[in-house]
C-alpha cells in the first residue's frame, strides 16, 4: 500500500489479528409497538429483548437482527465499539460520531478530501479519515473510512442503535476508494473487506450469510455471517455451480433472474438495464441486486402485482401502492436464479400491523414486504433485500488469488433453505400464534379506498410495463419520519371518508338527474322509442379504507426500501 505521503507515518496493513476464517453468530432484537391510523398515538413498549443465537461467543462478535429491519455488529475504532450495520449493496465504511463523541480524536483526518453518499433516502456527508480497526477477529491498521459530520435523513439507522454501515462491496464502487486515487494516485483508499483478504492471501475471498428471521413469535436465531468459511450445515453449497456476476464488468453483486413464479403461475419476465455498449440482460430474464442492506425486497411494480393479486382475499391501495393479505393467506412464490429454484417462506411475504381505526378500535392487517421498486435508475431491475435473502445461504466471493497474486472473478453461489412444505406448517403455526396476541384481523369490505381483485380481473394500474404510481410510500425508507406522509394522508381520508361518501351521494343524485334530463332530451328531439343506455358497473372489487403506518410503531413498520439505498449512477 502507497501512503500519501510519507509524514505522515501511515503504517503497512497489520496482519497481528487475523485468524484463517471467522463465523459471528445472531443476536436477535425485537421491539414492539402500539400505533393508530386516525390520529391517536400508541403507547409504544419499551421492552427490548436480546436473544443469543450462539453459546460462548461474546456479545462484542455477534450479528445483531434489529426487528428484522437491518442486520449489525460491532466494529472496534480506536478502541471504541460502534454498531455498524452490514450492507452488500455498497462498499464504503462510514462512521457518525453522534453517540460516540471524541470518537474521531485520535484519527487521522484527511480534511481537504471530502467524500460523500448518496442514497435513495438520506445521505451522508464527511471526508477521508483512516485510524486502526478490529472487526470480526480481524485487525486492519490504517484503515480508510468516511469520517461522517453531517447525516440527513438517516434516523431510521441512528435510532436503531447502528452508527454507520460496513459495506461489503468491491473496491471500485468505493466513494473513499475513489477520491483518495483522484487526490492522491493511491490505493490506500481500499475497502475493509479488500485490506483483510489482501493481509491472508490464503483464506478464502468470501463473506456468507444466513439471515436470522425475527418476529412472528419465532424466537430462534439460526443465522450466521461467515468471513472465509462455510457452515457446516450448509456445506452443499460448495457442490454448487458459481454463478457469476452480470454482466461481467459488474461492480455490484447483480446476477440474472431465469423465471419467476407465484402461486403456480409464470411471471413474465423484462429487464430496463442496459449497460456499457449497450449490453442488455438476454430475452425474458431480469437482473438483480443481491443487499444485505435493505430489508424488503423491491421489485417491478408489475411483479409485485402479479404476486399479490393472485393471493385469494388480498386488497391493493392504489393511493399507497400496498397490498393487503389475510394474515393467515400463503402466497407460493419462487425464483430462479443460476439454475436454482429459490422458495420464498410465506412468513417473508407479509407482514401483520396493528391500527387503531376511526372508531377507535384497534386492528391487524398484514401488507406485503416486496414492494414497488420507485428508485429512479436503471442499474438493476430488482433489489433483492432481506425478505428475499432470508431464504438462502449466501456466499459473496470476490474470487481467489491465484499463483501470481492476481484475484479471480467475483461470483455468488445461493442455497436454498426454505421447505415449502415445512415452511407452510411452520407459517400456519407462527402467524396464528403471532395474531393471537394482536387485535382481531381488520375487514376490507365496504370501505373506501382499497380494491379487492375478482377472479378474470385485474388491480388498475397494474400489469407488465405499468409506471410507478403517486404512491406516498414511493420514497419511503425504513424511518418513522418516512411513515409520517403515508398517516397524514391516511388519517385524512379516514376522518373525512363520512363527508366524501355524502358528497358522492349528492354527486350520485345530481349525476342521476342529468342523466334522465339528457334522455327526456333525446327522447323529445328524436321522437322515438330510444331508451338511454346505462353504464355497466363492471368488476371492480369492494373497498377497503387505506391506512396509515403509525409513526412509533416498529411492528407497523411497513418500509418500501431502504433508507441508505444508494443512488447507483
Amino acid at each position: 500500500m502507497k501512503p500519501p505521503s510519507s509524514s505522515l507515518a501511515l503504517g503497512l496493513l497489520s496482519s497481528s489479528a487475523l485468524t484463517a476464517a471467522v463465523r459471528l453468530p445472531f443476536q436477535r432484537r425485537t421491539t414492539i409497538h402500539a400505533g393508530s391510523i386516525s390520529g391517536i398515538s400508541g403507547t409504544p413498549d419499551s421492552s427490548t429483548t436480546l436473544l443469543s443465537a450462539g453459546t460462548g461467543a461474546s456479545n462484542d462478535s455477534d450479528i445483531t437482527n434489529s426487528n428484522n429491519v437491518f442486520y449489525s455488529t460491532n466494529l472496534t475504532m480506536g478502541g471504541t465499539e460502534v454498531p455498524l450495520q452490514l450492507d452488500t449493496g455498497s462498499a464504503d465504511l462510514w462512521v457518525y460520531p453522534e453517540a460516540y463523541p471524541g470518537i474521531f480524536a485520535n484519527v487521522h483526518n484527511f480534511s481537504d478530501v471530502p467524500v460523500g453518499v448518496r442514497y435513495g433516502k438520506g445521505s451522508v456527508d464527511g471526508h477521508v479519515a483512516v485510524t486502526n480497526v478490529s472487526f470480526a477477529g480481524f485487525g486492519v491498521d490504517d484503515q480508510a473510512f468516511i469520517a461522517v459530520t453531517v447525516a440527513k435523513d438517516m434516523d431510521s439507522l441512528l435510532k436503531r442503535g447502528a452508527y454507520g454501515i460496513i459495506g461489503l462491496g468491491a473496491d471500485d464502487l468505493s466513494r473513499v476508494n475513489e477520491a483518495v486515487q483522484n487526490k492522491y494516485n493511491a490505493t490506500w483508499g481500499r475497502t475493509l473487506l479488500s485490506n483483510l483478504f489482501l493481509q491472508e492471501p490464503n483464506t478464502p475471498n468470501h463473506v456468507a450469510f444466513a439471515l436470522d428471521r425475527a418476529g412472528d413469535l419465532d424466537d430462534t436465531a439460526t443465522g450466521s455471517f461467515d468471513i472465509g468459511e462455510i457452515q457446516p450445515q450448509y456445506a452443499a453449497i460448495e457442490q454448487s455451480s458459481p454463478i457469476p456476476l452480470w454482466p461481467e464488468t459488474a461492480n455490484r453483486w447483480t446476477v440474472l433472474i431465469d423465471s419467476l413464479t407465484a402461486n403456480g403461475s409464470s411471471v413474465p419476465l423484462n429487464s430496463t438495464f442496459e449497460g456499457d455498449n449497450g449490453i442488455e440482460p438476454p430475452a425474458g430474464k431480469s437482473l438483480a441486486l443481491l443487499d444485505t442492506g435493505t430489508s424488503l425486497a423491491l421489485i417491478p411494480k408489475w411483479a409485485v402485482d402479479a404476486i399479490y393479486e393472485s393471493i385469494p382475499g388480498s386488497a391493493y391501495s392504489a393511493q399507497d401502492d400496498v397490498w393487503f393479505v389475510p394474515c393467515m393467506a400463503e402466497g407460493v412464490v419462487s425464483f430462479v436464479i443460476g439454475g436454482i429454484t429459490i422458495p420464498i417462506h410465506p412468513l417473508d411475504l407479509t407482514i401483520p400491523q396493528t391500527y387503531i381505526n376511526s372508531s377507535g378500535e384497534k386492528v391487524t392487517y398484514c401488507v406485503n414486504t416486496f414492494r414497488p421498486f420507485t428508485l429512479d435508475f436503471n442499474a438493476f431491475d430488482f433489489l433483492l433485500g432481506d425478505s428475499f435473502l432470508r431464504n438462502v445461504y449466501a456466499v459473496y466471493d470476490f474470487g481467489d488469488f491465484d499463483s501470481s497474486g492476481n484475484m479471480g472473478k467475483p461470483y455468488v453461489k445461493l442455497l436454498p433453505l426454505t421447505d415449502p412444505t415445512a415452511a407452510s406448517a411452520g407459517f400456519k403455526k407462527s402467524r396464528a400464534a403471532a395474531l393471537s396476541q394482536l387485535p382481531p384481523e381488520g375487514s376490507f369490505e365496504g370501505l373506501v379506498g382499497v380494491s379487492i381483485p375478482t377472479p378474470n380481473s385485474s388491480v388498475a394500474g397494474s400489469g407488465i410495463g405499468s409506471g410507478k404510481s403517486g404512491s406516498n410510500l414511493a420514497a419511503a425508507g425504513l424511518s418513522d419520519d418516512d411513515t409520517s406522509s403515508i398517516k397524514d394522508s391516511l388519517s385524512q381520508l379516514t376522518k373525512f371518508a363520512p363527508i366524501v361518501l355524502a358528497l358522492l351521494g349528492i354527486n350520485a343524485i345530481l349525476l342521476i338527474g342529468l342523466v334522465t334530463m339528457g334522455a327526456f332530451t333525446l327522447f323529445k328531439r328524436n321522437k322515438s322509442n330510444k331508451t338511454v343506455a346505462g353504464a355497466s358497473s363492471g368488476t371492480r372489487g369492494a373497498y377497503a379504507p387505506v391506512i396509515k403506518f403509525p409513526e412509533d410503531d416498529d411492528r407497523s413498520h411497513t418500509p418500501t426500501g431502504r433508507y441508505d439505498t444508494p443512488q447507483y449512477t
